[in-house]
């Protein structure tokens, strides 16, 4: 379902995605039982996700962090994700695209450069990088991947 072969799956490093078939009751017993052993449960766009203490924005300050450090300046820095679990990555850079998910679920980063895409999956990832392109270097971005 994830769209990984067993032996990536294997690998994974991040965190542990699943699919939730129980009641409300039992997914907040279920959340309980995780956070007793030091984990969170976070809702993606299409899989509840176990992990540790991090998220996606601790991840990505680390990665600017690092790159400052390497180049002496602090880059322009772009995000794009489509669930919940993708929000505190959205929050932490200078510009963030929410692509358009198939699902219902309210992804609203506290981000005042923030593109929403039309299209979904590839396509609305493909927009919001044309959206940001474009307004950066003043050039119209690759409409050809769009």
């Amino acid at each position: 379902m994830t769209g990984l072969s067993a032996s990536l799956a294997q690998r994974r490093e991040g965190s542990e995605p699943l699919l939730w078939e129980d009641s409300p009751e039992r997914l907040a017993a279920f959340r309980e039982g995780l956070s007793g052993d030091g984990l969170r449960l976070v809702r993606g766009g299409r899989f509840w996700h176990v992990t540790g203490d991090c998220h996606k924005g601790s991840a990505v300050r680390w990665l600017i962090k690092r790159f400052e450090a390497l180049r002496g300046q602090r880059s322009l820095t772009l995000a794009l994700g489509d669930g919940p679990n993708d929000i505190p990555m959205l929050e932490t850079v200078d510009q963030a695209v929410v692509i358009r998910g198939g699902h219902d679920l309210n992804v609203s980063p506290r981000q005042p450069a923030l593109y929403r895409s039309e299209a979904t999956g590839p396509l609305g990832w493909a927009e919001g990088v044309a959206h940001w392109w474009e307004r950066v270097d003043g050039r119209p971005g690759p409409a050809a991947i769009v």
